[in-house]
């Protein structure tokens, strides 16, 4: 839900909520970005830390946080969602992001 928040520069939550009280989604959307998630384990060693993947891409990453219990085991113990208009740059950035040391 909240890849599509970003992805559409909308609130889903709140057009949720319209649905219900209202029966209408009322939000106009357009797709201006792509949105990626990028999920790393806590038992691997990647190039670039965490500091420096904030630090690195301020203008695309739009959410971090840690990933708990069973939900880790599929998407990592860490999430970032990154967005942009070019498909080719998140590419790039999850790339980067989840490069590993030898």
């Amino acid at each position: 839900m909240d890849m599509f928040n970003y992805a559409n520069d909308i609130d889903m939550y709140r057009e949720w909520a319209n649905i219900v009280v209202n029966n209408r989604f009322q939000a106009k959307y357009s797709r201006p970005y792509y949105c990626g998630y990028i999920g790393r384990k806590t038992n691997k060693r990647y190039v670039l830390g965490h500091e420096q993947v904030l630090s690195r891409y301020p203008d695309h990453l739009v959410h971090h946080q840690p990933i708990e219990g069973v939900f880790s085991a599929a998407l990592g113990n860490y999430g970032y969602l990154v967005r942009s208009p070019d498909l080719d740059e998140i590419l790039q950035i999850s790339h980067e992001v989840l490069e590993k040391l030898p």
